[in-house]
């Protein structure tokens, strides 16, 4: 089975997921991802590249207080069925969002999303 094109919308950010093969870690030191922003957003290490975003600025009133409610961000669990609609989302090229959000996307991109019927069409008898 073909795998399903992933969606490229313009002006939108795009969420990677990276895992191994069997969902084997990937990543176990902080050396192993260089090109995380997490340093400089959790721990405010140093980090040439990165210009926060204005988004960035809103959460609290200096640096520390954004890092610590960037840091509360990955302190909650997913629930599970959180994680099962992202990695069906994931395994069918959909976005993760409700019936709603997929129709705009679809719409503004002029696609149809989601899974059709499976097998052939059936033969019209003449």
């Amino acid at each position: 089975m073909p795998r399903p094109a992933h969606l490229n919308i313009p002006g939108v950010p795009q969420h990677i997921s990276q895992r191994g093969n069997n969902r084997q870690a990937c990543f176990y030191t902080d050396a192993d991802y260089p090109w995380s922003s997490s340093g400089y957003n959790a721990l405010g290490k140093p980090d040439t590249p990165i210009t926060p975003h204005d988004c960035w600025l809103l959460p609290g009133e200096d640096d520390t207080a954004r890092r610590e409610t960037y840091r509360g961000l990955f302190r909650e669990t997913l629930d599970q069925l959180d994680i099962e609609h992202i990695r069906h989302c994931i395994h069918t090229g959909l976005p993760t969002g409700n019936d709603r959000f997929r129709r705009e996307i679809g719409k503004a991109l002029s696609i149809r999303l989601g899974q059709g019927k499976r097998g052939r069409p059936r033969k019209v008898k003449e």
